[in-house]
């Protein structure tokens, strides 16, 4: 399955430079992290030494595995621009309901940073956006002047628990409550955008 994606948050070309530096840091890693051994420290985030080198164990593992791994990364909060970096690039490549849902979860909270919930929508559209339809996402500090930026080509592997149009319509939901009640006028105005985008 192939994914098309037409970005205009600046914060998410971290993702985009992640995913292009996953075979640097295979090529470049000392050592290589078995796939239960990667999905432990993906999930703990811990330790926090080599967390890349986790994330990009993952991409090679089973979707049973690396996806219930990745879900629980999302429940912890980053502690630094990388850890969300390498936690985007890497979920993106499973399309499972576990993943969506804990980046939903994310997305739309008001107690994570900008930053963090930015990295998780971008995430949940990327997920949704099967088929190869373009998706436009708008600037999150200016949501009614974002233009498309780029478009990004991403494979997907099935996840173990498929995402289905039921989850579509409950993620569409949960952004028209977001546009309502959100205290972030912009986080607001931007779940407004993605859901008039989702429908």
């Amino acid at each position: 399955m192939r994914v098309r994606l037409r970005v205009a948050l600046m914060p998410l070309m971290l993702c985009l430079t992640a995913a292009r530096d996953v075979q640097a840091v295979a090529a470049l890693s000392p050592r290589r992290l078995d796939c239960q051994s990667a999905a432990r420290q993906v999930r703990t985030g811990s330790p926090k030494s080599g967390m890349a080198e986790a994330y990009n164990a993952l991409l090679f593992c089973a979707a049973a595995t690396a996806a219930p791994a990745l879900a629980a990364a999302w429940t912890r909060v980053a502690e630094d621009t990388s850890d969300f970096r390498w936690r985007e690039a890497s979920s993106v490549r499973f399309a499972d309901r576990r993943i969506l849902d804990a980046a939903l979860a994310v997305g739309t909270s008001s107690s994570r940073s900008v930053q963090e919930r930015v990295s998780a929508l971008s995430t949940m559209m990327m997920l949704l956006n099967n088929g190869g339809r373009s998706l436009s996402m708008t600037l999150w500090d200016q949501p009614q002047r974002g233009q498309p930026d780029i478009v990004a080509d991403i494979d997907v592997m099935p996840g173990e628990q498929p995402i289905t149009a039921a989850d579509r319509s409950a993620v569409l939901q949960a952004l028209r409550a977001m546009a309502s009640t959100d205290s972030d006028p912009r986080a607001r105005l931007v779940a407004q955008r993605l859901a008039e985008l989702l429908q």
